[in-house]
């Protein structure tokens, strides 16, 4: 039951299915987070594998992205959601434990840069 809610949470914000409801970005990122407790930046609550917490961050920052470069949703939803991108990579980057995961998270940081400069244009209001 829990997953079918998450899955509705994830195509609303994917699709913009309520565009006039910003809060849903953040509602979907609380419900995604391991155990629902904490804020989303703070340390992993320890239920789950670090790999798994990286997955999930990684699949968030994902579709985040994937959702500001959509030009055919309304641009004030992609501002939104790309004023919520940096949680997932932020909570990727406090999993770091060696060069290749902090390398990889540059990687993501470079992504969204060049990225974002491409739909800089449409984002404008």
């Amino acid at each position: 039951m829990v997953e079918s809610y998450l899955a509705q949470l994830r195509h609303k914000v994917r699709w913009a299915a309520e565009p006039d409801n910003p809060q849903l970005i953040m509602q979907w990122l609380e419900q995604e987070r391991c155990c629902n407790l904490g804020s989303i930046s703070q340390a992993p609550c320890g239920c789950c594998s670090t790999a798994r917490q990286r997955r999930r961050y990684h699949f968030q920052f994902q579709l985040l992205l994937e959702t500001v470069l959509d030009d055919l949703l309304p641009a004030h939803w992609r501002c939104s959601c790309l004023d919520h991108i940096y949680k997932p990579l932020c909570g990727l980057k406090q999993l770091c434990d060696n060069p290749a995961r902090e390398a990889h998270v540059r990687r993501l940081y470079q992504e969204l840069a060049i990225s974002s400069r491409y739909v800089q244009a449409g984002l404008v209001h």
